[in-house]
């Protein structure tokens, strides 16, 4: 009976180990990455990580070293709400997984299909905010804050079917910093409140077609503008896409600034409903 080297698996560093054995020798030039020439008096064939019966009695062999990968960067934090009805934002419990150690990079999920009234929203910072699943949420601060979404591209994401209403008695602000961006393909709306939404880039935030926003009654920002900020806003910050709706039930106009700026854009195909009992604006 014949005996015949059978192919194994085995770790870098048992190659090294093997390698010192039948000296091998580590060659590099200025033009080309390291290589590594074994000399085999063994008769094997040597392939990082494995063993291959070879038949020639001597064998010169190189191989390319593999760079070592980039660490992986950690995924964010993901939290679904778990609640319907009235329940408070600051309490852990109210996510899955518990939502103990709040971080900015955090993702957070409303998409349980439910109608759930989101209180004590407190100033913070996260990576992403997105109502999805024919999920309805209301945001209510127990005192003025600011939410800041900075994880990039759809920070803040409304899927169709899904409605995000800013409508508690004290001012929140959704504020999209530079550099990340908003989409919108269901309804929100602000009231009760100077609510504000803002962008910190031209078409940071975007309302795609068949989205709808209501700036409906008492959403009269302190700021003596409309619900996307005032003059002092990134210009073109606000874009409302082909098939888009804008209705305005209360506040100031959405323009804010001398024409031909503007904080919002209206492409071709959107709609702007004016339904106060006054002449409406059309600029700053």
């Amino acid at each position: 009976m014949s005996l015949r080297p059978r192919p194994s698996r085995f770790s870098f560093v048992a190659f090294c180990a093997l390698v010192a054995l039948v000296s091998g020798v580590l060659i590099t030039t200025a033009t080309t990455a390291p290589r590594l020439a074994i000399i085999d008096d063994v008769k094997e064939y040597f392939g990082i990580g494995t063993f291959h019966p070879y038949a020639s009695a001597t064998q010169v062999t190189e191989f390319d070293l593999a760079p070592t990968p980039e660490p992986l960067a950690p995924l964010a934090p993901t939290y679904t709400w778990n609640q319907t009805g009235t329940a408070s934002w600051a309490t852990a419990a109210n996510w899955t997984p518990t939502r103990t150690t709040p971080a900015p990079d955090d993702i957070l999920l409303f998409n349980n299909g439910a109608t759930s009234t989101v209180t004590n929203v407190p100033p913070q910072a996260i990576g992403e905010l997105a109502v999805s699943a024919n999920t309805t949420v209301n945001l209510q601060a127990n005192a003025a804050a600011t939410l800041t979404l900075n994880n990039g591209a759809t920070a803040l994401s409304i899927a169709s079917g899904s409605t995000l209403n800013v409508n508690g008695t004290n001012s929140l602000t959704i504020t999209i910093p530079t550099g990340s961006t908003g989409s919108i393909s269901g309804n929100m709306s602000c009231a009760n409140a100077g609510h504000l939404l803002t962008a910190g880039d031209a078409s940071g935030i975007t309302f795609n077609n068949g989205s709808k926003f209501t700036q409906d009654t008492g959403c009269t920002p302190a700021s003596s503008g409309g619900a996307f900020g005032n003059s002092s806003v990134i210009a073109s910050s606000i874009f409302f896409a082909s098939g888009s709706e804008f209705i305005q039930k209360a506040g100031a106009n959405p323009f804010q600034k001398t024409q031909p700026a503007s904080v919002v854009v209206f492409q071709t195909g959107s709609t702007f409903r004016f339904q106060q009992n006054l002449a409406p604006s059309f600029s700053g």
